[in-house]
């Protein structure tokens, strides 16, 4: 059986309600050099080959992380797609406890999960591969020989720390405890009122911003004395949505909307 190799940072399912009426998805990738903003799909948007992909020391892939990643996905889409139309539709949603369960799971994934935490995880792990000699001296009660200080020291153990480390941080799982703590707070919705105003989506790392699920539709963690989206559904204004739109644009590497003339706006502000 084949694996994986097309990993998407940000899942399909998210994304498919970010497109036009045409299922399409206007991107801007912003270090390209050339055809920055380009139209495509769900499909073949925001994803890199063998993103989540581990490899041992004879190349052999292991896609585990993947594959939960694609688990909680699997759990959480009806239930985006649940909150999604209550919002639009203007009604509340009452969420069982495992629906806000794994809401909250993904949450705390896809702000794990984004390439662009790389650039943070490399610099520390640069700082630990620094410490490798004196600990390995420590642990075995020698001296490294000048063909260990080699191999700790190749490009190929650092390319390797770096992929283990970004793998690591982004599959560790919520504790139990984490989950019961959060889920005792409210999860809040937000509908952005002005139809011809959109979310775009991209890097999100904020716990307490809002988090586009739809092109007009947000959620965020709250306190348990907030409002939950099963009694209140928050109005975004336009300042905010530009504002929200605009931080997801300064962290991140790539995002997409479903307006060419939104994306190319805020491409100027790169």
């Amino acid at each position: 059986m084949s694996q994986p190799k097309r990993h998407h940072f940000i899942p399909v399912m998210l994304l498919k309600h970010f497109t036009d009426s045409a299922g399409r998805l206007y991107c801007c990738k912003k270090d390209a050099a050339e055809n920055k903003i380009f139209t495509t799909t769900p499909g073949n948007a925001l994803l890199e080959r063998n993103l989540y992909t581990q490899f041992d020391a004879t190349g052999v892939p292991d896609t585990h992380v993947e594959t939960e990643l694609s688990k909680i996905e699997s759990a959480t889409a009806p239930v985006i797609d649940r909150i999604v139309n209550c919002a639009l539709d203007g009604r509340c949603l009452q969420l069982p406890a495992q629906d806000k369960q794994d809401l909250v799971r993904f949450i705390f994934c896809q702000c794990r999960r984004m390439p662009e935490n790389r650039g943070m995880i490399e610099k520390r792990v640069i700082q630990l591969l620094a410490e490798v000699p004196d600990a390995f001296e420590r642990y075995v009660g020698r001296p490294t020989t000048p063909e260990e200080r080699a191999q700790i020291e190749s490009p190929e153990y650092k390319k390797k720390a770096l992929r283990d480390g970004f793998l690591t941080f982004t599959s560790v799982p919520l504790s139990d405890d984490t989950l019961q703590m959060v889920g005792q707070g409210s999860i809040r919705c937000g509908v952005i009122q002005i139809a011809s105003k959109s979310f775009v989506v991209g890097m999100w790392s904020n716990l307490g911003e809002w988090l586009p699920i739809h092109q007009r539709v947000a959620i965020r963690l709250g306190g348990p004395n907030q409002y939950d989206l099963g009694n209140m559904i928050a109005s975004i204004g336009v300042k905010d949505t530009r504002r929200i739109n605009e931080e997801i644009v300064r962290n991140s590497n790539t995002f997409a909307g479903r307006s060419e003339r939104l994306v190319q706006s805020l491409a100027k502000t790169c």
